[in-house]
């Protein structure tokens, strides 16, 4: 009976002790520049399959680690990838890991916008004068070829709207 006893003892003992070897990785993740924290990051174990994301404060906690070395990688979109490595991992010490992250700049090459309007039309002349302070009056081709008289001259005299 107390062999029975003495070896359910050491076995709990064994038992309760495997448990505990789990260890954790604990943080916060901020911005290098204005020190505030960031949520949702992505915190990956490189080579174990375990992560974790911070949460609302930047902080986070990756726990069950058998003892060991680790290497942490923090992803977050406009932010360059930061890769903590030999992180040592042992029972009964939580280890704290703080990150501060930087945005990524990327440069993008120089860009030209131009904008051609058609002005052998109405809709492209009214358009002209609209986006124009120089442009006051014009008259398109459209309205030259409708128009009875031989000579743009003539067409300029004569009011807007009417065509007879």
């Amino acid at each position: 009976m107390l062999f029975k006893t003495l070896f359910t003892a050491l076995l709990l003992t064994f038992s309760f002790s495997s448990f505990s070897q789990s260890v954790s990785i604990k943080g916060t993740v901020q911005d290098a520049k204005t020190l505030e924290t960031i949520p949702g990051v992505k915190i990956l174990v490189e080579g174990f399959g375990k992560g974790a994301y911070t949460d609302i404060s930047g902080n986070y906690a990756i726990t069950d680690l058998p003892n060991g070395t680790y290497m942490l990688t923090f992803k977050y979109d406009s932010y360059k990838v930061d890769t903590v490595r030999n992180i040592q991992v042992v029972q009964g010490s939580p280890v704290t890991i703080d990150v501060k992250l930087a945005i990524a700049v990327q440069e993008i090459t120089e860009m030209n916008v131009s904008k051609t309007v058609a002005k052998d039309n109405t809709s492209g002349v009214v358009q002209m004068q609209i986006n124009s302070a120089r442009v006051i009056d014009g008259i398109s081709g459209e309205t030259i070829k409708r128009g009875t008289d031989s000579k743009a001259a003539k067409l300029r005299k004569r009011p807007k709207g009417i065509f007879i």
